[in-house]
C-alpha cells in the first residue's frame, strides 16, 4: 500500500503562516486568470519547498502538480538538491528528514519531511535514488525495504524478499526505460547463508510479489547498495574472494555483467580498499585507499561510460590530521563548479574540501550538529499511485 508521510490540510495550514487568507485567495485568483503555459513557467522558477508549499493552496494547484505534462517538465529541469538523514532521534513523527537546495538562503533552501506514527524514524539507512524516488530500509529489523518521494510525502513498503530477517541486504533501486517500470533488486543467498552462490530477486513496483531473474555470477560483502546510473544498478563485489571489482546489472536484460575496472585495480596483488560508488557530474566513481589509516583518498570517474580506457584519478583528498577522518567511509556528493570545491561526506558529518589547498572546512545545514547519511537528490512530483498504476513519466537519459 502506499502511505502518506504528510497530512496535507496540516501542510496547507503551514503555507498560510504570515499571510492572510484574502492575500492568498486574491493572488491564487490572478494566478490562476495567466495562460497556462505561463503559469507553469512561474512554477518551474520557484525553489522546491515553495512549490511543495503551492501544491497545498487549492485544488487547481495540486492537479497541476500532479499533471504527467508538469511532473516531466519540472523533473527535467529539476535542480540538484540533497537529502540528509539523521537518526539522532527515536521519537515518531519527527523531522529527522531534510531536503536541501543549493544556492538558496537557508529559508527557501531546506524543506523539512515529517513521518507519520507508522512509519519509523529511527534506524532508516538511505540506499539510492532513481528519478526522484528514495530507497531505504529498516536495518533495526533488517527489513521491510521503503521506496518514497519525499517531495510529495507518499510512501511504499515491500517485504524482504527472504524470511530470515538477520541476513545484511544487498539492494537497489532503478529504472527500465524499455519498460517503463522500477525494479527494486535484492541480492540472497540461494540456498544457506554459508554458500557462496546467491541469486536475485526482483520487485517490480506495481507488483505484489518478488521473482526470482536468476543466479548471480558475482560474490558480495554485504550490506551493500547499488548505484542506478544509464539503466544500470553498480555494486562492489567481493574481490577478496574473486577477480572482478564492478558488477553491474542490465535492468532492461535482467543480466548481470562486470564492468572494466580503475587501471590502480591488480586482482593478483591488490592491497587497496575500494569503496562507495556513486554518480558525480553524471559519471560513475568509485573511492579507493591503502587502508582504514591511509593519509589519502583517490576518486577514480569513468568519464565515458564502459570505457575502460576513460578511467580518470580526478581527484586525491589528503588526511587534515583530525580525529573525524575516516578513509573507509568518504564520500563525494558533489563537485561544486563555481569553486572546483568538493561537498563531501566524511565520518557521517558534511564538510567542503578545497583541493587546490587541502583544506576541509565543516558545513552546517540549519544548525544541525549530529551526524547524518546524505546523498544527492534530484525531486520529482510523480506521485507513487501512478507509478503503481503503470502511468509513470519516461526519462530520457
Amino acid at each position: 500500500m502506499v502511505g502518506t508521510e504528510n497530512d496535507p490540510n496540516k501542510r496547507a495550514k503551514s503555507c498560510e503562516i504570515g499571510v492572510g487568507g484574502n492575500e492568498i485567495d486574491d493572488f491564487r485568483d490572478y494566478i490562476l486568470r495567466l495562460p497556462f503555459h505561463i503559469i507553469v513557467d512561474i512554477f518551474l522558477k520557484l525553489p522546491v519547498k515553495t512549490l511543495v508549499q503551492c501544491r497545498c493552496v487549492c485544488k487547481v494547484w495540486r492537479a497541476l502538480f500532479s499533471d504527467p505534462h508538469f511532473t516531466k517538465l519540472h523533473f527535467s529541469r529539476a535542480p540538484t538538491c540533497f537529502l540528509l538523514h539523521s537518526n539522532r532521534s527515536f521519537k515518531r513523527n519527527s523531522q529527522n528528514l531534510l531536503l536541501v537546495e543549493l544556492g538558496l538562503p537557508s529559508g527557501d533552501a531546506i524543506l523539512r519531511i515529517s513521518n507519520t506514527p507508522d512509519f519509523p524514524n529511527f534506524g532508516i539507512e538511505l540506499v539510492g535514488s532513481c528519478n526522484g524516488l528514495m530507497c531505504m530500509y529498516d536495518r533495526q529489523k533488517n527489513g521491510p525495504i521503503y521506496v518514497s518521494n519525499p517531495v510529495i510525502g507518499e510512501y511504499l513498503s515491500v517485504p524482504s524478499a527472504v524470511d530470515d530477517q538477520t541476513l545484511p541486504l544487498v539492494c537497489g533501486l532503478g529504472f527500465s526505460q524499455k519498460d517503463n517500470q522500477y525494479k527494486l533488486i535484492q541480492i540472497v543467498p540461494k540456498l544457506s547463508f554459508d554458500d557462496d552462490k546467491m541469486e536475485a530477486k526482483m520487485w517490480t513496483l506495481g507488483s505484489d510479489t518478488w521473482r526470482s531473474i536468476g543466479d548471480v555470477p558475482f560474490l558480495f560483502s554485504p550490506p551493500s547498495f547499488g548505484t542506478f546510473l544509464h539503466g544500470n544498478l553498480h555494486w562492489i563485489a567481493d574481490y577478496s574472494r574473486g577477480s572482478e571489482l564492478i558488477c553491474c546489472l542490465d535492468l532492461e536484460t535482467e543480466q548481470f555483467r562486470a564492468l572494466p575496472p580503475p587501471p590502480a585495480y591488480r586482482p593478483s596483488e591488490n592491497r587497496l580498499f575500494w569503496e562507495n560508488p556513486g554518480v558525480l557530474e553524471d559519471c560513475l566513481y568509485f573511492t579507493c585507499c591503502l587502508d582504514n589509516y591511509a593519509d589519502t583518498v583517490d576518486i577514480w570517474v569513468m568519464e565515458e561510460y564502459g570505457i575502460k580506457t576513460s578511467w580518470t584519478r580526478k581527484f586525491v583528498v589528503r588526511d587534515p590530521g583530525q580525529s573525524w577522518w575516516d578513509p573507509i567511509g568518504f564520500r563525494v556528493l558533489r563537485v561544486l563548479k563555481s569553486s572546483g570545491g568538493l561537498l563531501v561526506l566524511c565520518n557521517f558529518r558534511l564538510y567542503f574540501y578545497d583541493p587546490k589547498k587541502c583544506v576541509f572546512k565543516r558545513v552546517e545545514i540549519d544548525g544541525i550538529q549530529s551526524q547524518v547519511e546524505a546523498m544527492c537528490y534530484f525531486p520529482s512530483f510523480t506521485s507513487l499511485k501512478d507509478v503503481i498504476r503503470g502511468k509513470s513519466q519516461r526519462y530520457e537519459e
